[in-house]
């Protein structure tokens, strides 16, 4: 405590100023404010394109929300915790309102709140962009590693979760400081799990960008095409920056003499990293929309896939099971001639399983070329 009554001495050359002192928590509910509009902005687009023009949501959709209704809850801690002393200098806060602010147990509770907002958020979104991947191919190999990718993101998240919440002994020294200070209380290496937690989040971040790149580069597309693709999964590098930057401010935090200052700039970057996870979870979903609304952003090609009905997850399901009595057919074509001559192809009684296909006779562009084709002109489509 300085002489003045605050809770540390002002920095050499610095004037505590308790009238109108120094403020920055403005920024705080700035942020909040803003990204949480956008990530509700685009999830609402995504929401309506596979509702309205996919005609189906997803467990994908689901686990987004989710993502987005625990960000919310983080940008309405942010609002609270500037209420208590968050966005001063402490050497401008009086020693009062600083007991205030760190020993009422709501306050306590509220910052615990935040950081379980803030684990909840990002392992929902980032579970949800790895159900989207499960999506893009029916390779063994890469849907293999979306589920571990799945598995190991909810692991350490409901590890991270537990920590937070069950990190002293007894439980209730987490919020109560009363119960800090005995003897008898002990509590876990907080920093150490906050830089652990800080770090596996950035290795998920580059693992979920670099995923569905293999696929994406070995498509018979255009370039300019592959390249639009790969540059809307690569705003997943944003949140990887982002976490680095987020990890910096960790370390600030932790070393810091001027602790209210400093966690203020550590929860804008917390709140800027889960509403940016969520928006680029929603952008990669996004090419329907754009497809049917603003065609000429995408080209010709897309501009007139455009102008057909939108479709249905249950219809496209049935193309996809008419293609792979087609593949299998061809395939068998291949090796045997004479048995190709007397099978059913499209149109058989066979049961088929539309979410994977077996060999490797046809590319994976012509598939796609084909399924599309069925969905269009074999009944598989739901007008609008």
């Amino acid at each position: 405590m300085s002489s003045e009554g605050t809770v540390a001495p002002a920095p050499q050359g610095y004037t505590i100023n308790l009238v109108d002192p120094q403020y920055v928590g403005n920024h705080l509910v700035i942020a909040a404010v803003i990204t949480a509009g956008l990530s509700g902005f685009f999830l609402s687009l995504r929401l309506y394109t596979r509702k309205f023009l996919v005609r189906g949501l997803g467990w994908d959709d689901w686990w987004i929300v989710c993502a987005w209704v625990f960000a919310i809850a983080l940008s309405l801690g942010d609002g609270l915790e500037t209420q208590y002393g968050m966005g001063y200098h402490l050497w401008d806060i009086k020693v009062d309102k600083f007991n205030t602010y760190l020993k009422v147990a709501p306050v306590r509770v509220l910052q615990l709140f935040i950081g379980a907002a803030y684990i909840c958020a990002l392992a929902f979104a980032k579970v949800s962009i790895c159900c989207f991947y499960l999506c893009l191919s029916p390779e063994k190999s890469f849907r293999i590693l979306a589920f571990l990718l799945i598995g190991f993101t909810a692991a350490y998240s409901i590890a991270g979760f537990i920590v937070l919440v069950f990190s002293c002994n007894p439980i209730s020294a987490s919020w109560d400081l009363a119960l800090m200070d005995l003897p008898t209380t002990t509590c876990i290496n907080r920093p150490a799990e906050y830089l652990a937690q800080s770090s596996i989040n950035i290795v998920t971040d580059i693992c979920i960008f670099f995923l569905p790149m293999p696929i994406i580069w070995r498509l018979q597309l255009p370039f300019r095409h592959k390249l639009s693709v790969s540059l809307i999964f690569a705003l997943g590098l944003v949140v990887c920056i982002i976490s680095m930057i987020r990890l910096k401010f960790i370390v600030n935090v932790l070393y810091s003499a001027d602790s209210s200052w400093t966690t203020n700039e550590l929860l804008i970057w917390s709140t800027i990293e889960v509403h940016t996870t969520i928006i680029c979870g929603c952008l990669a979903t996004l090419k329907p929309f754009v497809s049917r609304f603003f065609p000429s952003l995408l080209g010709k090609s897309s501009a007139a896939m455009a102008s057909f009905p939108t479709v249905s997850r249950k219809n496209a399901k049935l193309a996809a099971s008419r293609l792979q009595g087609e593949v299998f057919a061809l395939q068998s074509h291949k090796e045997h001639d004479n048995v190709y001559q007397e099978m059913p192809i499209a149109g058989s009684n066979a049961v088929h399983n539309p979410r994977r296909w077996d060999g490797d006779g046809e590319s994976q562009e012509s598939i796609i070329g084909v399924l599309e084709h069925d969905i269009y002109s074999a009944g598989g489509v739901s007008g609008t």
